[in-house]
């Protein structure tokens, strides 16, 4: 005859049972969404890291880094949370938690992304503008210079050390290219003076380079800075 005791106390279990499950199923669910949030939170990291070296200018980790630190934040509270309470993972909040830490990370991966394609953006547009100038102009090597700028549009965020090495060279080169071009003339000097950093404002009002200027609409290319 089975033993009514023992079948007792094993029915008595089985919410016990069910609850368990229930608690392991949804643990598990968050630790892998968390752990896919902490995979996306590290790449930018790296984005920002290897943008930040290309292009410190932009600040890139003035913006991003407190995105990235608000979801390790809210990752080590809800872990600081289960752990002392596992019936923590039944709660709406955890997994509203969840959801925000997910929202962080692609925050951060956009903000990378919005970030390097203004600058390669800003910085061909600069470049663009002056290769259709030096095409103008007949120079001799334009077809070639005009190649190298479609190389640094085409570019990604660096994925590592050597990547950002390559698009920093391809930025030098242009710089370089505009003192191999020898252009002619004084709008073409005062094209390798800028570019070379020894341009004086006096030249703008050369009515020559000033034509110039407004024919290729070249003003908002060019910067003043005061000499250090």
């Amino acid at each position: 005859m089975p033993n009514l005791k023992n079948l007792k106390d094993r029915l008595k279990k089985i919410p016990e049972l069910r609850s368990e499950r229930k608690l392991s199923a949804s643990f598990g669910v968050y630790t892998i969404k968390i752990a896919q949030s902490k995979e996306k939170i590290a790449k930018a990291y790296r984005d920002m890291e290897y943008i930040d070296r290309v292009f410190p200018e932009a600040e890139c980790k003035k913006k991003i880094l407190p995105v990235i630190k608000e979801s390790v934040k809210k990752a080590k509270k809800i872990y600081q949370l289960i752990e002392a309470d596992p019936q923590t993972v039944k709660k709406i909040s955890t997994e509203n938690s969840v959801i925000k830490i997910n929202d962080y990370a692609k925050s951060a991966s956009t903000k990378c992304h919005d970030i390097w394609n203004l600058e390669i953006t800003n910085t061909v547009s600069k470049w663009e503008k002056l290769a259709a100038v030096i095409q103008g102009l007949g120079a001799k090597g334009g077809h070639e210079f005009k190649k190298a700028v479609e190389g640094l549009k085409n570019r990604q965020i660096p994925k590592n050390d050597d990547e950002v090495t390559q698009v920093k060279n391809g930025q030098k080169e242009l710089q370089k290219g505009i003192a191999n071009l020898a252009l002619e003339g004084p709008f073409g000097k005062f094209l390798e003076a800028t570019v070379a950093g020894g341009a004086s404002p006096k030249d703008l009002l050369r009515p020559e380079i000033k034509d110039k200027l407004d024919e290729f609409n070249l003003w908002d290319s060019f910067k003043i800075r005061l000499g250090q």
